[in-house]
């Protein structure tokens, strides 16, 4: 058996050239030749025709292994339940270990897809929905039920590959006749992922004090909800029809309304405004504090059995 081997000019991304091997063969065996990056000869291998072989892993510091191709710094990995039917020579592919691979999708489209240093901050893409109001609220990363909120991203060196999905949200603000700004409506589109939503404190300088009526009413996804400490009034079943809403947070700071368990009550504690409809627990108790139960606070609590007074 004869090797030929050439050592190729090396980047970050790719590796070596090369070895072709002349397989004198009296059993009828293959030879396939496995090329590390520094032009040596990883290893060699004799087959039967038509089969296939397993998967070989070198090691290379600083870099991670991708796999193996049949071309010169080529991305094309070869295929490794591919019969193999004749002498072949394969070169190890090398990435850079600090590069991670991502991609940015808009529900199934790719928007865009690249190499990026880890241990850096980048910024999100834009994304643009022509004729329609929406909001990019965040962005999930595949595996992950967390919204990564932001416009700009961190990698970590332990990721080989990552995956986001935009998640498109609006949120709609009416402007009263003294520049008080009262959020209307929400919507969220393109996931089926459950979220928290922060209301806003302000838009451009201008405190959101009110939470209109229905304003969340439908939010299926909707688990946990936070208040700030700008909001003042809530209408008439904002939270309705949130099957899965399990808790009401509140800011420390509002001056009319606080956070009990997850429980929305007015400052004072001593009304009860909205139980979650999403909490799991069958029973609940009263707190001696509370003097009233506001209008409609348990309706479509399906999941509660018991209400101790």
């Amino acid at each position: 058996m004869n090797l030929d081997t050439i050592v190729p000019t090396l980047d970050n991304c790719s590796s070596t050239l090369l070895v072709s091997c002349n397989a004198e063969s009296p059993n009828e065996k293959i030879c396939v030749t496995f090329v590390d990056y520094d032009g040596s000869v990883f290893t060699n291998l004799e087959i039967e025709p038509g089969k296939t072989v397993t998967l070989p892993i070198p090691t290379r510091e600083g870099y991670r292994f991708v796999g193996w191709s049949l071309t010169k710094g080529g991305s094309d990995l070869f295929d490794f339940s591919t019969p193999i039917v004749d002498d072949i020579t394969l070169y190890s592919v090398w990435r850079d270990r600090s590069l991670v691979h991502v991609s940015f999708y808009d529900g199934q489209k790719l928007i865009k897809d690249g190499y990026y240093k880890a241990g850096e901050k980048y910024r999100f893409p834009s994304v643009d929905y022509l004729g329609e109001e929406f909001t990019v609220y965040g962005w999930i990363k595949e595996g992950d039920s967390k919204i990564v909120t932001g416009a700009f991203f961190e990698l970590l060196y332990s990721e080989e590959e990552i995956n986001f999905k935009v998640y498109i949200t609006t949120y709609f603000l009416s402007i009263d006749m003294n520049g008080v700004i009262e959020m209307t409506d929400y919507l969220k589109l393109e996931t089926e992922v459950y979220h928290h939503f922060n209301i806003p404190n302000s838009l451009n300088g201008i405190p959101v004090t009110s939470i209109g009526g229905e304003a969340f009413r439908k939010s299926y996804f909707l688990s946990r909800i936070t208040i700030p400490d700008s909001v003042t009034s809530i209408g008439r079943d904002a939270f309705s029809e949130c099957a899965n809403l399990s808790q009401i947070n509140v800011s420390e700071n509002n001056k009319c309304y606080k956070s009990i368990d997850g429980v929305l009550f007015d400052r004072t504690g001593k009304t009860i405004i909205c139980y979650p409809k999403g909490k799991t627990e069958s029973e609940y108790s009263i707190p001696e504090s509370v003097t009233s139960i506001g209008d409609r606070a348990f309706y479509g609590c399906k999941g509660l059995t018991s209400i101790n007074i």
